[in-house]
């Protein structure tokens, strides 16, 4: 196992979550028609924040953790998360988040040149905790996260690896797998592994 991008010595836990995020959770909720529901499941004071912040800025840990808790309430089973993570997955690509990256998308990717510019999503998307990718073989690669506190969540952990597959998808990497290889919830540490051809 060889470590690309090491862990971030001196992290803090994740303190805020770029607004983006959450918007796009609450518009795929809305178009898969699960909205309603979930309105009842969350603090009507958070979703009042929630729905009150609409600019590109950012929302502190306390109402993302509020909202994908109201989320893991929704109890949905495992092919409406996917179908939800994709969705959020391919609206964040086609956002300037990830529009460095996706302009740089070529026929035959190599996965470990864009590596950086997959990485540098993390601290547009979250301010603190910690991501590591390390090489598992020539065609596979692990992703540690640590810190993330919403990984807490059974709804976060499956959503979130249709979205990060959107991403790797967003520049022509042929994805084989992408599934959580191992959580550890008393380090909120979450590792991805992803294989590709």
């Amino acid at each position: 196992m060889q470590v690309i991008i090491p862990h971030v010595a001196d992290f803090h836990p994740v303190t805020a979550v770029k607004n983006v995020l959450i918007q796009a959770s609450l518009s795929q909720l809305q178009n898969a028609g699960f909205y309603e529901r979930y309105s009842k499941l969350v603090d009507p004071m958070v979703l009042e924040q929630l729905l009150s912040s609409l600019g590109p800025g950012w929302i502190p840990i306390e109402l993302a953790d509020a909202h994908y808790a109201a989320c893991e309430r929704l109890d949905l089973n495992p092919d409406e998360l996917e179908k939800l993570g994709e969705e959020v997955g391919d609206r964040l690509q086609n956002t300037s988040l990830v529009s460095a990256a996706k302009n740089s998308r070529q026929e035959d990717v190599d996965v470990w040149a864009v590596a950086g510019s997959l990485h540098r999503m993390w601290a547009r998307l979250y301010q603190g905790g910690s991501a590591q990718l390390s090489k598992a073989g020539p065609n596979e690669q692990l992703l540690e996260l640590r810190g993330f506190k919403l990984t807490r969540y059974l709804y976060y952990r499956n959503a979130s690896v249709p979205a990060i597959g959107a991403a790797y998808l967003a520049l022509g990497v042929r994805l084989e797998s992408l599934t959580i290889a191992k959580y550890l919830s008393s380090r909120d540490e979450l590792t991805y592994r992803l294989r590709w051809t």
